[in-house]
């Protein structure tokens, strides 16, 4: 996607009116959003199918029994970024990897509105010293977590082994406590490969080092997200994580990536704790090694 974006038609929104309810129908916020038409189109990473898409502008949320209004893009889109809405839901959201834009849902549900803050947590890791060593290159990761997927790394066998052995070195540099935790004769093994085929039994062995920035990324950025969600409630009064609100046969099950990881974290709040994400993750690579954040397939 290019980042070099068409402008936004900003004097002329659309506005859209939304409610969240809990599971009894109660209505827990009233919410107005601002669409501006611009031309963005957005390609779904599943289907592959092109969607046209318009920027969000600005979403407000009110709480309906005291009228406190929470003003979401002011609180949390603080670098910026350009918001771009598909015009129908797509397979998967994302960020841009300058932290220019994050492609996210109509804000129709608190899962939609989590999902929002999840990409724009992606988008302030860039920025964060304890996350920008990795977040960069996080998407790289994927290439090791899919069959067949060491052929993104590059077009001919040579790159692709140069690639992963990049890759690992970044790993690495960014995330020293991983080196700890990896195999040392598989390590050596990767480090050494000069076939496809001794690439990919040696990246195998360390499936889950490599894939640790991507790991790390997607948890750290659904903590943002549900502190965020927790800032609504101290300051709206406004629960968009009670129990009742999300019971979990609710929740779409069907979710990849970055809404695959919302999900995981609406489900369950209480095991995103407040502190770092990153640094919990650092000790325990320290003391259990990295198959405790075994990716499954």
């Amino acid at each position: 996607m290019s980042f070099e974006r068409p402008l936004a038609d900003v004097e002329n929104p659309e506005t859209r009116a939304y409610e969240y309810r809990d599971a009894e129908g109660k209505k827990i916020a009233d919410v107005e959003a601002e669409f501006s038409a611009s031309g963005d189109m957005v390609e779904d990473p599943v289907s592959g199918e092109t969607v046209a898409a318009r920027r969000l502008s600005s979403l407000k949320l009110t709480n309906p029994e005291d009228g406190r209004v929470f003003d979401a893009l002011a609180v949390f889109n603080t670098k910026g970024a350009d918001i771009i809405v598909p015009d129908k839901r797509i397979g998967n959201y994302s960020h841009g990897v300058l932290g220019t834009e994050a492609i996210v849902p109509a804000p129709e549900s608190p899962l939609d509105l989590a999902t929002m803050l999840h990409e724009l947590g992606h988008v302030d890791q860039l920025e964060d010293p304890d996350t920008m060593g990795f977040s960069g290159f996080a998407g790289i990761s994927k290439a090791f977590m899919i069959e067949g997927g060491l052929k993104a790394l590059g077009a001919t066998d040579a790159e692709r082994i140069k690639g992963a052995q990049g890759h690992l070195e970044a790993v690495f540099a960014a995330i020293p406590e991983a080196r700890v935790a990896a195999d040392a004769e598989a390590v050596a093994a990767l480090e050494s490969a000069s076939t496809m085929e001794e690439l990919e039994a040696a990246a195998a062995l360390l499936r889950d080092v490599l894939a640790l920035p991507l790991r790390m990324a997607e948890r750290d950025a659904t903590r943002r997200a549900l502190q965020g969600l927790r800032r609504v409630r101290e300051e709206a009064g406004i629960d968009l994580l009670s129990k009742t609100l999300n019971p979990k046969e609710a929740l779409v099950t069907e979710a990849e990536g970055c809404e695959a990881s919302t999900v995981e974290g609406v489900n369950d709040p209480d095991a995103y704790v407040k502190v770092s994400t990153v640094a919990a993750m650092k000790g325990d690579l320290k003391t259990y090694g990295a198959e405790k954040f075994r990716i499954k397939k």
